[in-house]
């Protein structure tokens, strides 16, 4: 059975609340049964890793990182950094895909971000994709490849200020 919406949006809370306490890990059962690991400061320039385990392995793991001069040690391998710049990295390892998104909020100059991520991504070896995406004058979308690998770097204006994610998939992890 599905969780509802209201369970959902009271789970959300409980993990803010989780995020807010001081306790230095917490563990919740999310509505679908799925364990959700939180430890807090694991490692310098981390606040914060999320874990969702099902049958006792991790599916998924998150990571809140904090704005940094430099790559911090453990930051993913083939994601490019964006220094002084809080974001929060996801990974999803299957056996057919690796899923990884990072994103980046409150930036300030969301389109030199952009530009930023999308250079590096080039000098890494990614590509742009022959075709790009047609979207709203809100949104800014660059699509790229590595092969049958794909890189999307989407940016979402919200006022001022902007959200930028990065979003990979792929048979493996292009550049680690």
């Amino acid at each position: 059975m599905e969780p509802d919406r209201d369970e959902m949006l009271e789970f959300g809370a409980a993990i803010k609340a989780a995020m807010e306490s001081d306790d230095p890990e917490v563990e919740l059962t999310a509505p679908n049964g799925a364990l959700h690991r939180i430890v807090k400061h694991p490692a310098p320039g981390v606040r914060a890793r999320l874990e969702i385990v099902h049958a006792s392995a991790p599916v998924m793991t998150s990571i809140m990182w904090e704005p940094a001069d430099a790559r911090p040690e453990g930051f993913p391998d083939g994601i490019p950094f964006v220094p002084h710049t809080p974001c929060a990295t996801a990974t999803i390892d299957s056996a057919r895909k690796v899923w990884n998104q990072v994103q980046w909020s409150a930036v300030e100059n969301g389109d030199a971000v952009v530009e930023q991520i999308v250079r590096a991504s080039l000098a890494d070896g990614w590509e742009h994709a022959r075709v790009q995406p047609n979207v709203p004058p809100s949104r800014r979308v660059v699509a790229l490849e590595w092969g049958t690998s794909r890189r999307t770097v989407t940016l979402s204006a919200e006022g001022d200020t902007a959200t930028v994610t990065l979003s990979d998939t792929g048979p493996h992890a292009p550049g680690s």
